[in-house]
């Protein structure tokens, strides 16, 4: 059976542009650092001029194109405003606790997402980036839906910064040689601002986000950690940015930091 002709019957343009320009991003990858394209690495990228040159379109049209492949995970703009391959084109690594972490903690979730009547994530780091286990969306009409599945950049979510703010000051320096992706404006971009405010969501116990992965869209996360302080994931509560007063977002992150207690002894045999 010929999985790939190379006659397109029914070509569908926007497609087709758009699977050509994931190839331009993950072939800059292979070209930067080969070994690494699927474990953290984002390539030296491409520019909106030169994709729109490749492609044979509009700058705009080049510039919808990669902000939409942004949206999804599979590509991330540096500080440099260039594009680099996202964190969807990484795979997760075989972990046989996966499976057990979202078992353990699905009735948290559910029991948080009752309660705040919002929508509640499990999330795990995954290089520079989270991904979204598991999710049960809350009773709220307005309520966010669940992201379960997606990969976002570290660093704009609620779950990856509660992540990030564990690790040492080389292992996170390590996870941006080229700076930090920037998805909106209130997206943090300097890596020192971003290691003072990992400082602050230690000393706090939770951390938030506020319109930074998404518009609209906030995020308050604790890290989940067994009785040894080992971390093993975040379990974090999106809601709308309206709903966010400074009251709602301590309440949350208190009920979060709670609850991952409660769940410490039973992840003590996670390794």
């Amino acid at each position: 059976m010929q999985n790939s002709p190379k006659v397109v019957t029914y070509p569908i343009e926007s497609v087709d542009n758009a699977l050509r320009l994931l190839h331009l991003l993950r072939n800059r990858a292979v070209e930067y650092a080969p070994n690494n394209v699927m474990g953290g690495q984002l390539g030296n990228g491409i520019g909106v001029i030169e994709a729109s040159r490749k492609l044979r379109v509009a700058p705009s049209t080049a510039h919808r194109m990669l902000s939409m492949l942004v949206y999804h995970g599979f590509a991330v703009q540096d500080a440099a405003k260039r594009y680099r391959l996202g964190p969807s084109f990484a795979s997760l690594p075989e972990n046989p606790n996966t499976p057990d972490l979202r078992a353990v903690t699905r009735g948290t979730l559910a029991k948080i997402s009752a309660e705040s009547k919002e929508t509640v994530h499990l999330m795990v780091l995954q290089g520079p980036s989270v991904r979204f286990l598991s999710g049960i969306e809350g009773e709220d009409p307005d309520r966010i839906d669940s992201k379960e599945g997606m990969v976002l950049p570290a660093h704009t979510t609620a779950g990856g910064r509660a992540l990030l703010a564990h690790l040492a000051a080389a292992e996170l320096a390590a996870l941006y040689p080229h700076g930090l992706p920037a998805l909106y404006a209130a997206t943090v971009t300097d890596l020192f601002e971003l290691s003072r405010q990992l400082t602050s969501v230690l000393r706090r116990g939770y951390a938030v986000s506020l319109d930074e992965s998404e518009r609209g869209i906030a995020g308050v996360a604790a890290p989940l950690r067994d009785t040894k302080g080992r971390v093993h994931g975040a379990i974090a509560v999106a809601l709308q940015s309206s709903h966010c007063s400074g009251s709602r977002l301590h309440q949350i992150g208190s009920m979060l930091m709670l609850e991952a207690k409660e769940l410490a002894p039973r992840l003590d045999t996670f390794v």
